[in-house]
């Protein structure tokens, strides 16, 4: 958490309950009690201002399996052809908590978002 606050301030998973611990911004994922992520995603895009990082820490590693994937939303944006960049330039997309039980936390977002100091593009 002495990281993520070197960044700015901590955001918690408002909509999801954390039975690992009482930190609220602090989310543990414990698969040996069931907590699995195996979706891609971006984390707390429903809010007005989403994260603009996530920070996450590995305590053990099973033998197998307990793989975590990262993608640069500036590649993958680098990595699109003209025509659909151009599209997606010009797109906004509805943000929602409705999966996790609180479809009140929403925010429209453009679908691509322009770094404030390097003018990069990103998805």
């Amino acid at each position: 958490m002495r990281l993520g606050e070197f960044f700015g301030e901590l955001d918690g998973y408002p909509q999801l309950k954390n039975p690992f611990t009482d930190h609220p911004n602090l989310f543990e994922l414990a698969a040996i009690h069931g907590g699995v992520a195996d979706e891609w995603h971006t984390d707390l895009t429903f809010l007005p201002e989403p994260a603009l990082m996530s920070v996450l820490q590995m305590k053990r590693c099973p033998d197998i399996g307990g793989d975590t994937l990262w993608a640069s939303l500036f590649a993958a944006y680098d990595a699109l052809p003209a025509p659909i960049k151009e599209l997606c330039d010009g797109l906004s997309a509805l943000h929602d908590a409705e999966p996790h039980g609180q479809p009140e936390k929403t925010a429209i977002h453009p679908v691509v978002r322009v770094h404030p100091e390097t003018g990069r593009k990103a998805l």
